[in-house]
This record gives structure tokens, sequence and C-alpha cells, in this order.
């Protein structure tokens, strides 16, 4: 069922009609909203759908409850075991979302998690948030801007009211806007909703779309699942250009890709290093600053080291192990507790081996001194790789003196 409406009429709640049930419901019976007359079909593609999450939750931002980190959990926990290539952008911020969008060559999906509201200068925004986590109103135009070159196939506004248009203003919703400007499909929810219900509804329906499922297969699925747990799920809305509501990837893929995150816990775990599968939660300007850090960015471009200090069981290592999994590029190096010169020789060894690094081998069996080595290491290979090294439990390097360290 095709919708293009006035926008007097777009906030009738189609999605609820009923006749024996509610049609939305029935079998092969879609509900969606047309903005323009497209006749253009998805290419369906070999290889694990590409998902891009993002969550702003900026730190000026009145009675924000968003539990973002909650609800990543939850969405990389429902699709680890299916064929999907799961990112996250951590910054939150437009800057933060073109560059990563750049760096993975585009996405599929991007999931847009957060507050949305009505500007009275600027009309609908979605509240984002800017370098330093401050709120920043964006409106549809410029985040087209920042995702048009490379617009993912589907935009998934996990906000409130994002599907909603306001008539007393003549404004159509943000995420009709968004269709206008250029991208082929957005979810979005017709009215407040919870994280919760939002967050069940997302990990069902990426389930089906990796499984290579239609988008309108996977929507419906998705809302039967959740109907009878979740009241408000007829607010979900599908806006379209018109392009064929076909499959993102080809179905019946064999091969699941181990992610980056369990690919670093399991070698963080292997070297005794406490993290977390789940729960990680209120440490994001931490993480922002971690990963800003390793990125060389403003306004740390000459900062090449991280120390992360604190009381032992406050969760440095769980901190350092979030970094870690963001940053899959990097190889990682983990020394844990006193630095022994030994067993350093057997790390770095250990790792150029396991790396197949011929180059690096010859330098750690030359006649050269331990501290030879190691700062022909940092003049040579280490400037080749992408390559972090973390001291774990380092206090075991410091010698109290006088009751001071």
């Amino acid at each position: 069922m095709n919708l293009n409406l006035p926008l007097e009429l777009t906030e009738i709640p189609f999605e609820i009609l009923y006749h024996n049930g509610f049609i939305s419901m029935q079998p092969n019976v879609h509900i969606i909203r047309k903005v323009a007359d497209k006749t253009a079909e998805l290419n369906k593609e070999n290889r694990p759908l590409k998902i891009l999450f993002i969550a702003a939750s900026p730190i000026d931002l009145e009675h924000s409850t968003l539990q973002f980190e909650k609800e990543e959990d939850l969405i990389f926990k429902v699709t680890e075991k299916f064929p999907i290539d799961f990112q996250v952008e951590d910054t939150g911020s437009l800057e933060g979302l073109e560059q990563t969008l750049s760096e993975i060559k585009g996405t599929d999906i991007l999931h847009l998690t957060g507050h949305a509201g009505n500007d009275k200068d600027l009309g609908l925004v979605f509240y984002m948030e800017d370098e330093i986590g401050r709120l920043d109103k964006v409106t549809p135009d410029r985040l087209f801007s920042s995702i048009k070159d490379f617009c993912p196939k589907v935009l998934f506004l996990s906000g409130c009211s994002t599907g909603k248009s306001d008539k007393n203003i003549g404004v159509e919703s943000f995420a009709y806007q968004m269709i206008k400007l250029g991208v082929p499909f957005v979810l979005s929810w017709g009215l407040p909703v919870s994280d919760k219900g939002a967050t069940s509804f997302a990990g069902i329906f990426y389930e089906k779309l990796a499984k290579g499922k239609s988008l309108l297969y996977s929507i419906q699925e998705s809302l039967l699942s959740i109907k009878k747990k979740y009241h408000p799920w007829p607010l979900m809305r599908l806006f379209t250009d018109g392009t064929k509501c076909e499959e993102l990837v080809e179905e019946g893929q064999t091969t699941l890709r181990k992610s980056s995150r369990r690919i670093i816990h399991k070698n963080l775990e292997d070297s005794n290093v406490k993290v977390l599968d789940k729960g990680f939660v209120g440490r994001r300007r931490a993480l922002q600053k971690g990963l800003a850090v390793i990125k060389n960015k403003e306004p740390y471009e000459d900062k090449y080291g991280l120390l992360i200090r604190g009381p032992a069981g406050v969760g440095k290592s769980c901190l350092a192990g979030r970094i870690f999994e963001r940053q899959s590029i990097y190889k990682i190096i983990i020394l844990r507790g006193e630095l022994k010169q030994n067993i350093i020789i057997h790390k770095l060894k250990q790792f150029f081996d396991k790396q197949g690094d011929d180059k690096a081998l010859t330098i750690m069996g030359s006649d050269l001194s331990y501290e030879e080595k190691i700062k022909k290491l940092y003049r040579t290979i280490f400037k080749e790789k992408n390559l972090i090294i973390y001291f774990d439990d380092f206090e075991d390097n410091l010698y109290l003196e006088n009751n001071i360290w």
C-alpha cells in the first residue's frame, strides 16, 4: 500500500487500520509512505550486511536518558551470529560520521540513535554532538550533506517522532525530508518511543536483512515479533523514494565473519586482561578522548600515548578494550605487569612471527643490544605499522619511596 499524501493527511495512523485483525500484519500487505516516484532497484550483493551505528547524546541536552551503549550491545548481541559487518562511530558528530563513512567506504544501513526536536528557527532537528560533546542541532540538509558521498541504502532514524510531520507549521517529517534530499529508504518513529522498544525492533530487523530477506519482509517480521510485548509497534514508519523494496544482500551466505570486537576481546582475555562483552555504560567521554588521541585528532595532534589511570576495579582495562575494538585496523601487543627484558623480547618475537614480519625478526635476532633493538624497531618497523602497545597493570613497575610512588 503506497501512500502519497498531502501534509494534512500524513499523520493519520494508517498502520493501525483494522479489519478482522491489523491489515498491516497480513501477509504481503505493507504500508509505505512514498515521497517520490523513482523506479530504481537495489543492488543485491554477495557479502555481509554492513551497518554503521552512531549514537548522539549531548552533554548539555536536558532530560536526556539515552542508554545508547545498551542499544549498541543489544543490537550486536542479537546479530553476532549472522553475516553482519557492524561498525560504530563514537563521536556522535557530523564530522565523525562523514569521516567514518569515508573510511569504511559506505554502508548499507546507517543507524542513527538519539533525540530529535523542533527548533523555532531551524525547524526539525536531530540532536547530535559537536567535537567536545555539546549539543549540535542538525537539520536534514546538514545531515544529508555529511552522508551524500557515501549515501546509505537505508537510514534508520531511531529517534522519537522523526517520522512525524508538523502540520501546524507546515513542515514534513525529518524522515520525509531525508527522502526528498536523496536517501532511498528511511525508517523512523511516528511518536515518542522507548529505547527498549526501538532496540528490540532493530535487532530483529537486522537479523532478517542479514539472512537476505527483503526490506518489507524484515519490517513486518520485526513488528510481529514485538507486537505482543510492545504496544506502540504501529509507530514504525517506512518512507521511500519509490525504489523497489528488495533484499540488500544475497541469501544463504555460509561464511560468518568474526567481528573485530570478538577478535580483540579474545586476544585480551588470552592475556588475562579483563574486558566486557556487554554492560559497558557511561564512559563515552573517556572513550571519545581516547580515540581522539589514538587518531591524533584535535586537540591531541601532538600526543602519541594514552595513560588510563585510577584505582583497581574501576574498569580501566574494560575502557582500553573498548578503545581497541573501535580500532580494528590496528594490531595490538599486550605487555602485562612488570616489564622484564626477556619477557618483552619473547612477546615481540611472538608477535612478529605471527605477522610473518621477517624484517622485524631479523632485528630481534641480531647481535644488537636490547636498547638498540628497541630503538631500531621504533625508527623502522613501528613507523610502518598500525600498532598499539598496551601496558596493563603498569603500576607493577613503580616502587614506593617514603610512601610516594
